[in-house]
């Protein structure tokens, strides 16, 4: 069987399909965090840079949700071999960004908390999501006060939450692949 034009056609449009939006990728960075011990629990303050490809610019202001996870683990370290690091605690924090055409405003949404916060441009967005300030991480009582522990977090998109059709255009486009390295940091009080 030969391939007919109609199907090379489609095949080259999947490939170019592919390499879009490669230059274009994003990371996400974070810039800084710190713990400290208030009362009885350990609090993280943390600073992400979140830089979103064109492409989800692009979705955002046609009215696509993004949903944004940081991810954090508290480790207690066993000595140089990461192997044999425990991690004693985990949680993750998921965001919303969101644009309303009709009032031309940008919604944060801490899901887990459920603050919601109306903002009036994208730049103010994102720079408000990159803030997180006084997350309670766990209780001094669950830390043996001779080992040493330290805390890594990483932030990404998550994909998994977008719509089905941009959803499956994202698996295949780097752009949407946005997230940070791990970002380590001592716990301490």
């Amino acid at each position: 069987m030969r391939p007919n034009k109609k199907n090379l056609n489609f095949l080259w449009m999947f490939i170019a399909a592919l390499f879009v939006g490669t230059v274009e990728a994003k990371d996400f960075i974070i810039e800084h965090a710190e713990t400290g011990l208030v009362g009885e629990t350990y609090y993280l303050d943390a600073t992400v840079n979140y830089q979103l490809s064109d492409q989800a610019k692009e979705a955002l202001l046609k009215g696509i949700e993004l949903t944004f996870k940081l991810k954090i683990e508290v480790v207690r370290k066993k000595g140089f071999l990461w192997l044999l690091d425990k991690k004693v605690g985990q949680s993750v924090q998921s965001y919303t960004l969101k644009y309303q055409p009709l009032t031309q405003q940008y919604q944060v949404l801490h899901v887990n908390s459920g603050k919601l916060r109306n903002l009036p441009s994208l730049s103010t967005a994102i720079w408000i999501l990159g803030v997180v300030a006084d997350l309670p991480l766990l209780k001094h009582e669950e830390i043996n006060p001779k080992a040493q522990y330290v805390v890594r977090l990483k932030a990404q998109l998550d994909i998994e939450s977008l719509p089905v059709p941009i959803r499956l255009l994202a698996y295949f486009a780097p752009s949407w692949y946005m997230s940070s390295d791990w970002y380590v940091c001592p716990l301490e009080p």
